[in-house]
């Protein structure tokens, strides 16, 4: 799954950055994001390990894909000798921000205790709306975004 992602989104990004240019890779990492609610949702209703296994290479797939798109969004929008401090503020940020998740869905799960599926719900409950608010995050900035690199390209 990751180096399928990984792979595919290097050949995506190049067709789609004579469109789009330093736009290219939000929409890429956007239409990743809404991509993973499929195989997210798909989860409540998988009936069988080998569907589940299918679900979460699809999941890596597409997180992969959006996931190759974060170093040039970062190099979009910030000036080469600043561009390290931004990754590592930005590491740390996500790195926070990812280990809010389990305590999150442990805590949902455990209101559930007699449901079988608990976790899987927790899960959805989790990961939906995060998944949501990256991809609205994306939409909203996008103006700053533009001139940002207008600004930097100068």
């Amino acid at each position: 799954g990751a180096l399928s992602g990984i792979g595919s989104a290097f050949l995506v990004h190049r067709k789609l950055n004579d469109a789009f240019g330093s736009l290219a890779p939000r929409i890429m990492f956007t239409g990743a994001m809404v991509a993973l609610l499929v195989p997210t949702l798909m989860h409540l209703a998988a009936s069988n390990p080998t569907t589940v296994f299918l679900l979460v290479g699809t999941q890596i797939f597409f997180a992969s894909f959006g996931s190759a798109m974060f170093t040039t969004m970062i190099q979009d929008i910030s000036p080469a000798k600043l561009r390290g401090q931004l990754f590592g503020i930005s590491i740390l940020i996500m790195t926070l921000l990812s280990s809010i998740s389990p305590l999150a869905v442990g805590l949902i799960s455990d209101k559930f205790p007699s449901n079988p599926n608990a976790l899987l719900w927790a899960i959805t409950i989790v990961v939906v709306p995060s998944i949501l608010a990256a991809v609205a995050s994306m939409w909203q900035s996008t103006s700053s975004f533009k001139s940002t690199v207008t600004v930097l390209s100068v």
